[in-house]
């Protein structure tokens, strides 16, 4: 199972086809390195990537935790996973 560890598009894209050209590629490039499954975190609190992931063919997979990056305020984050 392969982990995108980081997935950002600046604001001013959102709306647009960057990030889903980005994730389309970044998915080619997990299943051409021969991967099965992609594994992805992402925060509870923000329904707009919940809404993106899901699109991409992403589902929660139950799993949850606090991430710190580094702040000192762990955020809640959830799992999300898909075939690739």
């Amino acid at each position: 199972m392969a982990e995108i560890h980081t997935f950002y598009s600046h604001p001013d894209s959102w709306g647009g086809d960057v990030a889903a050209v980005l994730m389309a590629e970044t998915l080619r490039h997990v299943r051409n390195d021969g991967f099965a499954q992609v594994h992805l975190w992402t925060l509870r609190d923000t329904p707009r990537s919940r809404r993106f992931h899901s699109k991409c063919g992403f589902t929660e997979c139950g799993t949850a935790r606090a991430f710190d990056f580094g702040d000192g305020n762990p955020l809640d984050q959830v799992g999300y996973q898909r075939v690739c």
